[in-house]
């Protein structure tokens, strides 16, 4: 029973591996550094598409499909960094208006109030 096992192991033939993805130019999303690249591989892409009556390739597809994905990020970005700059612009305007909206300061020997502190400024 046992040698019937082991050469059933031997022959039973062992599944074969897929080897891993080779990477096709532009079917990446683009980086900030590929991005300029990936524009004009679209832009030759379509011109030949255009002028030479060439079909768009699948990889055309992808790639492009790679870069509306790429800017549709940069643009939510942008629009989160424009939000925060708004917030934060707000923030200081509503905190300078507190402050300036203030009658009285409090000092060493008590409170004074802002017209009281001009006029002896002013004297």
């Amino acid at each position: 029973m046992a040698v019937f096992q082991l050469e059933a192991a031997k022959a039973t033939p062992k599944r074969p591996k897929t080897p891993p993805p080779n990477p096709q130019p532009f079917q990446q999303t683009p980086t900030t550094e590929t991005h300029k690249t990936h524009i004009e591989y679209l832009k030759t892409q379509w011109i030949d598409e255009l002028c030479l009556q060439a079909p768009l390739t699948p990889s055309y597809y992808q790639s492009l499909a790679k870069y509306e994905k790429y800017s549709s990020m940069k643009v939510l970005q942008a629009q989160l960094i424009k939000e925060q700059e708004v917030k934060k612009s707000r923030d200081k305007q509503d905190r300078i208006r507190r402050k300036s909206g203030s009658n009285q300061h409090a000092q060493k020997n008590g409170v004074i109030y802002k017209g009281t502190a001009v006029r002896q400024i002013e004297e």
